[in-house]
């Protein structure tokens, strides 16, 4: 329908072809459903019944790839059975049914009110001791939505609470949670909460703050100053914004802030000027973003709201080499982990992927990976990332494990790259005194050899001497 919609035809031969195309696709499923008669009656009886069963769910995958049900028709049918299956179940073993639908990675229907006091009910039970806004708990509530497609009705509770009315460091967690299940399945979170649209903005403001390198404190004071402002005053300032064509001037701002900030600059050819790397465009997007909430928290002063916005980018971006060239990077090794070098890091990667032979691609260079920041290099504050390798087009992307997931690299710790250090200090020590000793040893032949003949010339020329004083004798006394 797309290719018609673009074929540039006039409308009346497009609604010709509409029409043959509704035609046939009728006709297909009406011999379809002819085809499959018996198959239907037998679906169709046991859903009246209240008789399904799981099986039933293929049933209908069947009928659909046999043109007997559209998509939307299919996934109606499903969501019949679905709901028969849940008829027959007790109030009191909905958490049960909602365990299993967990393990097997069944999705479920947010709307369905009783699957979510089963979902809420589970959650309560597998995050028995431990602290509501761990870690262990959000990544626990965020599995189950990816899962199911339902969110933990508590967990929402609990983050919205902290967003609204809990300290710094709780509201910052809570707004993390959100953002956990929203990028766990984009489903259950909007539906659960579609009228507390505020909320979700505000996490998503206090998330995204402390992404690009806001501290928690402040993120969390400009996301309640902002969403407590008069709807009047934000137009207002939102107005302001746009006059005055701020955002077009965000990539010379930040580069001009970065060449006054020495940890960032390299002198030019011959020394002439200053440069920095090219401004990836997720660290701009996140400049420009800052740069917006800070313009609504300073009354709109473009000059302070820039500098803010450039300070907090300088706790999460930094200069690496890590891959080959100088570079801006989220968490770079070199100048997030005290004591961490290029050479230490590259040398960590190059192992990394040489010792994961047996699940690489064929023909990866462990010489040529990149390292590539992952879903997991925020959270775990640059630790973790993904390792990235070039096709045969020469395009990066990342080393994949046996079952096609990233496979994730954590960065040698300072603790660890000392004992490597001092390792690899040791045995260049011992190398070192056994290539002496064997010197020492071959020098030491080498001499008693030599003093061995030099003793053998001397015998040789003793007697030699001995002889001929002989001789001479001899011939003296007439013997000869």
């Amino acid at each position: 329908m797309k290719a018609i919609d673009t074929s540039g035809q006039p409308d009346d031969i497009k609604k010709a072809i509409y029409s043959n195309v509704e035609q046939g696709l009728s006709q297909w499923h009406q011999e379809a459903r002819q085809a499959n008669a018996p198959a239907i009656m037998g679906l169709e009886s046991r859903l009246a019944s209240g008789q399904t069963s799981g099986a039933d769910i293929g049933v209908v995958h069947g009928l659909y790839q046999s043109g007997v049900f559209s998509a939307s028709e299919a996934g109606s049918t499903i969501g019949r059975i679905q709901k028969a299956q849940l008829d027959k179940i007790p109030d009191d073993t909905y958490k049960n049914y909602v365990a299993g639908a967990i393990t097997r990675g069944q999705a479920l229907d947010p709307m369905d009110k009783d699957l979510r006091k089963g979902m809420d009910a589970t959650f309560t039970e597998q995050t028995q001791g431990m602290a509501p806004g761990s870690i262990g708990w959000i990544n626990r509530g965020a599995d189950m939505a990816r899962r199911t497609g339902i969110v933990p009705d508590s967990m929402i509770g609990w983050a919205r609470t902290q967003i609204v009315s809990g300290d710094d460091a709780s509201a910052a967690a809570g707004a993390q949670a959100l953002s956990r299940l929203n990028d766990a399945d984009g489903r259950g979170l909007p539906y659960a909460m579609k009228d507390d649209k505020e909320t979700v903005a505000a996490a998503k403001m206090i998330n995204d703050a402390v992404t690009a390198g806001t501290d928690a404190k402040t993120a969390v004071a400009n996301a309640r100053k902002i969403m407590s402002m008069p709807d009047g005053q934000k137009l207002a300032l939102d107005q302001k914004y746009r006059d005055d064509q701020v955002a077009k001037t965000s990539e010379g701002s930040l580069r001009s802030l970065f060449k006054a900030d020495q940890p960032y600059t390299e002198s030019k050819f011959l020394g002439i000027g200053t440069s920095i790397p090219d401004i990836p465009p997720a660290m701009l997007g996140q400049y420009e973003q800052l740069r917006q909430d800070y313009y609504k928290t300073t009354g709109g002063n473009v000059k302070q709201a820039s500098e803010l916005a450039q300070s907090d980018l300088k706790n999460t971006w930094g200069i690496t080499e890590v891959n080959g060239r100088r570079e801006l990077m989220p968490y770079a090794a070199e100048s997030q982990h005290v004591g961490l070098t290029t050479d230490v890091v590259r040398k960590a990667m190059q192992k990394f992927v040489a010792e994961q032979a047996g699940v690489t691609p064929d023909l990866v260079d462990p010489t040529k990976v990149h390292l590539t920041p992952s879903v997991e290099t925020a959270t775990s504050q640059g630790q973790k990332w993904n390792v990235s390798v070039p096709d045969r087009f020469g395009a990066y992307g990342p080393v994949l494990d046996a079952r096609n997931n990233p496979l994730i690299f954590t960065l040698p710790t300072a603790t660890a790259m000392l004992k490597s250090q001092a390792t690899a200090e040791i045995m260049d020590r011992l190398r070192s005194e056994r290539n002496q000793q064997k010197l020492d040893d071959e020098g030491n032949a080498w001499l008693h050899e030599g003093l061995l003949q030099e003793q053998m010339a001397a015998d040789k020329y003793k007697r030699a001497n001995v002889t001929g004083e002989i001789f001479a004798q001899g011939r003296q006394g007439g013997a000869f």
